[in-house]
């Protein structure tokens, strides 16, 4: 008996290990570091009853990265402001909603 308790405890271990890579697999391009932190900390407390668990949370996962990743972008855009367009005074102005369609149109976005 304690020998099977031994292999069964080894294979656990194994399972863990093979999970923990597929989920920082999983969590390589997340941009958003302290969700990757936080997602690795949750993990090392979570226990899967099947497979098929493990499977669901790593689905759910791999949403919440792509969410993640969103923010990040956003974040990061935010900080840019509005863009701008010549002004005929020579300056610049604080580009409208129609000139901002207009230049994407040229540009086929």
């Amino acid at each position: 008996k304690p020998l099977l308790e031994k292999v069964a405890a080894f294979e656990a271990g194994n399972v863990a290990k093979s999970r923990l890579q597929t989920l920082t697999d999983k969590l390589k391009d997340c941009r958003d570091e302290s969700f990757k932190a936080k997602a690795l900390k949750d993990f090392a407390r979570m226990t899967f009853a099947t497979e098929d668990a493990f499977t669901e949370y790593l689905t759910e996962t791999e949403a919440d990265v792509k969410i993640a990743n969103q923010g990040a972008a956003d974040s990061g855009l935010s900080a840019y402001g509005r863009p701008t367009v010549a002004d005929p005074s020579g300056g610049g102005k604080e580009a409208t909603d129609q000139e901002i369609s207009a230049i994407m149109e040229k540009m086929g976005i």
